[in-house]
Parts: structure tokens; C-alpha cells; sequence
């Protein structure tokens, strides 16, 4: 029946982690521990996607990656990661 061979595939654990990686699809993203610079919102913001990050203006979180060619920037707030359009934020300057 071929039952078995399926069953252990589903229960490896490695091969979910792996489909999930690859499928880049637009869940929360993962925030991996890298280190980014500091951005204080100038507006409010209401994320409308799961992947996207919500503020108010004036509180001050993580940018990790710099604007794509659609303007949206990855940051971290609260331990969360998330997008966020890139002309909400100013840099903080040290």
C-alpha cells in the first residue's frame, strides 16, 4: 500500500522545515537574530498582510534590510519581523 514509507516521511521533521524555507510564501517572517539599525516611525502605521509590521509614530524598532524596489523595508519590532513601507521611518541617528 505504500502507507508506511508515507507516513515516515510526514513525521520527518527536517523535510517540513525544509518545504517551508523553499516556499517563500508570505507567513510572518523569520527573525534570525541579525542585527539592524535603529528607525523611529514618523506616521502611524496598520499592517494590512500577516507579514507586515504595525506602529505609531514615534516608537523606534529594528530595520534589517534595506527598501526593495517596491519600497518596503524588513524590520524587527518587538521580536517580531515583518515589512513596512520605507518612507514611514527616519534613521536614528547615533
Amino acid at each position: 500500500s505504500g502507507l508506511s514509507t508515507h507516513g515516515q516521511q510526514v513525521n520527518n521533521p527536517f523535510d517540513e522545515e525544509q518545504e517551508d524555507w523553499e516556499d517563500g510564501s508570505n507567513d510572518a517572517l523569520v527573525d534570525n537574530g541579525e542585527p539592524g539599525t535603529p528607525v523611529k516611525a514618523l506616521y502611524d502605521y496598520d499592517g494590512a498582510e500577516a507579514d507586515e509590521l504595525s506602529f505609531k509614530a514615534g516608537e523606534v524598532f529594528d530595520k534589517l534590510e534595506d527598501e526593495d524596489e517596491q519600497g518596503w523595508c524588513k524590520g524587527r519590532k518587538n521580536g517580531r519581523v515583518g515589512l513596512y513601507p520605507a518612507n514611514y521611518v527616519e534613521s536614528v541617528s547615533n
